[in-house]
């Protein structure tokens, strides 16, 4: 969960420099997770995701973005 979340921080600085969004990231509710993931894949997917919901919400009066990690043991996802 710590790529998630660093990709997420990331990502959000990114966004934040080319928009006047605001962008809140929670991955607590996932801490302690454990995921095989190749972190640049997973940087490349979450910085594509960021920069499609910046340009979505551009011209929106108030545009936020709220982007939440949770773990779901029932079903093993994150």
């Amino acid at each position: 969960v710590r790529a998630i979340g660093e990709a997420c921080r990331l990502a959000s600085h990114v966004a934040r420099r080319e928009s006047e969004i605001e962008i809140e990231v929670d991955t607590a509710a996932a801490e302690g997770a454990a995921l095989r993931v190749n972190e640049a894949q997973l940087l490349e997917i979450v910085l594509n995701l960021f920069t499609n919901a910046v340009e979505a919400l551009a011209g929106h009066p108030e545009p936020r973005l709220a982007v939440r990690a949770e773990l779901d043991p029932a079903a093993g996802m994150l």
